[in-house]
């Protein structure tokens, strides 16, 4: 589990990882960009970000984005849409 902020204007790269994501967002308003879509979300939702997915989370609002998030396994494996590896901040 982390505690992630995201500046207004700021987002994730797009990835994805080998298991399940769960996020929930306590403060902020944000896009989901997943399966060629957009889902926009607020305070208080949950995102279940499915393995092997692509995506990518956007802070759309004009305030910081913060969100708790969990794997469901560890190690998890991140990587860019092309393949590339994506090392977590706390793996680096």
């Amino acid at each position: 589990m982390w505690l992630q902020t995201l500046d207004p204007g700021a987002a994730t790269p797009p990835h994805r990882h080998d298991c399940d994501e769960v996020v929930v967002v306590l403060a902020g308003r944000g896009e989901l960009h997943i399966a060629g879509g957009v889902q926009p979300f607020g305070p208080d939702q949950t995102i279940v970000l499915p393995a092997e997915v692509d995506h990518q989370i956007v802070n759309s609002g004009d305030e910081p984005l913060r969100t708790l998030a969990a794997f469901a396994a560890t190690p998890v494996r991140v990587v860019l849409p092309d393949g590339t590896p994506f090392a977590l901040p706390w793996s680096s």
